[in-house]
């Protein structure tokens, strides 16, 4: 699902939640949408308010796995809308902000909405989880195996005699 983030909303989201003083700028913020991009596999653009800076200074600040945008001569609420408003596929994009407007001009085309503060708190825990992305979806079972008598059980739930053989071969 594409991402697409008001970017200085997002960062004062950021700065105020428990994680804040580890979030000082354009240029972390970016950095650790890069790691969640790329750790999700989505997507990510965000848009912050103002001119591009220089090119050189641009490149410090962005991150080479997601879009960083300026505004220009408008608002990034504008530009965010125009973005969602052209969007091919909005019911598959996901808006991040809190901003009201922009969130109205997400409902009017269907996308999905995360509130910017909600967003940060999901974005660190990810990004703090150790396990490979999507192991949480998995039962530990899965891994694990299962064995003994809860293993028998469930053989005999499938019809097959616990103590005869392998109901299938794994190859």
């Amino acid at each position: 699902m594409p991402v697409l983030v008001d970017g200085y909303n997002l960062m004062h989201a950021a700065q105020a939640s428990p994680h804040g003083s580890e979030l000082t700028g354009r240029g972390l913020l970016c950095r650790l949408l890069g790691d969640w991009s790329q750790r999700r596999g989505e997507a990510v653009t965000i848009v912050f308010d103002g001119a591009a800076p220089a090119p050189g200074l641009a490149e410090q600040l962005g991150d080479s796995r997601i879009t960083v945008r300026y505004s220009a001569d408008r608002t990034a609420d504008a530009l965010i809308a125009e973005q969602i408003a052209a969007s091919s596929a909005p019911r598959r994009l996901l808006v991040v902000s809190s901003d009201r407007e922009v969130q109205r001009a997400a409902r009017r085309r269907g996308a999905a909405i995360a509130e910017s503060p909600a967003f940060v708190a999901q974005m660190m825990r990810e990004l703090a989880d150790d396990r490979p992305a999507g192991a949480d979806r998995e039962p530990s079972d899965k891994r694990r195996g299962v064995e003994g008598a809860r293993r028998d059980e469930w053989i005999e739930r499938f019809g097959f005699d616990p103590q005869g053989e392998e109901p299938f071969e794994h190859p």
